[in-house]
């Protein structure tokens, strides 16, 4: 099915829960062995199947059937396959998904490429997307995963908002909100006033000052106004834009050199 790699090669990030049992699990692999071989990446990264990981070595053994894929469908057709085989598959939680979802991204983005160009290897192959992904794990809400990702990126942010997240996951992940509603805490949480740490402030001024900087062209290319029109106003607000951008400039670059101290 796969190639026969030792547990050792395979690059791992991430732990299992603590009260995870895998004893049937264990048991069901003694006596079948590895139904579905483990997902890793070009770079032996695993992107799925650490239960089956876990349980091998609890059995003593040292290798694992593995599954190295390049392109997208065939890494989706072994995810949906893993996750349809109950024995060697958790019910996925919003971090779970995320996980997965993140690690997939690189393969998502390698078959766009190779079907944007048209290379041999990625010749035939149908470019899925989000779509594929959605359907090997079993969800039909995009905007579930959207909303999941969302949440799962913000937390991981060194920011009041990425704390205001991280306030949250524990909800999430035990389903007593769901990912829709931790956003709406955080969107909630960044109230006027609220955007206090300097990475934050910086982010937003920025996007301020480029905002500005498209209003300051688009008034620079009026032609002739009405003869209502004083056109000594608009030069006042113009000199007015451009004295705000420069002083907000300055702001950015302050906040910037408060940060990197």
């Amino acid at each position: 099915m796969g190639q026969e790699l030792p547990i050792t090669d395979i690059r791992i990030n991430r732990q299992l829960d603590p009260d995870d049992d895998l004893t049937a699990l264990a048991a069901h692999i003694s006596e079948h062995g590895v139904m579905i071989p483990i997902l890793v990446d070009h770079e032996y990264r695993l992107i799925d199947g650490l239960r089956r990981i876990r349980a091998i070595e609890s059995l003593g053994q040292t290798t694992i059937d593995v599954a190295a894929v390049a392109l997208h469908p065939p890494a989706m057709a072994w995810i949906g396959r893993a996750r349809q085989h109950g024995i060697e598959a958790r019910p996925l939680t919003p971090r779970r998904i995320w996980q997965l979802y993140q690690a997939t991204r690189p393969l998502i983005d390698a078959t766009r490429a190779q079907v944007t160009r048209g290379t041999q290897h990625g010749r035939g192959v149908r470019f899925a997307g989000r779509e594929g992904f959605l359907k090997a794990i079993g969800i039909d809400s995009e905007s579930y995963l959207q909303a999941v990702t969302q949440i799962f990126r913000t937390s991981e942010e060194d920011s009041r908002k990425g704390q205001a997240a991280r306030e949250v996951i524990d909800l999430v992940e035990s389903g007593g909100i769901s990912p829709y509603m931790a956003l709406e805490h955080v969107r909630q949480r960044m109230s006027i006033g609220d955007v206090v740490d300097a990475p934050d402030q910086e982010r937003v001024l920025t996007t301020v000052t480029s905002t500005l900087n498209g209003i300051e062209y688009g008034l620079s290319k009026l032609g002739l106004l009405s003869p209502d029109f004083d056109d000594a106003v608009l030069k006042d607000v113009m000199a007015d834009l451009t004295r705000f951008r420069r002083t907000l400039n300055r702001l950015i670059k302050q906040l910037d050199k408060e940060h990197h101290e």
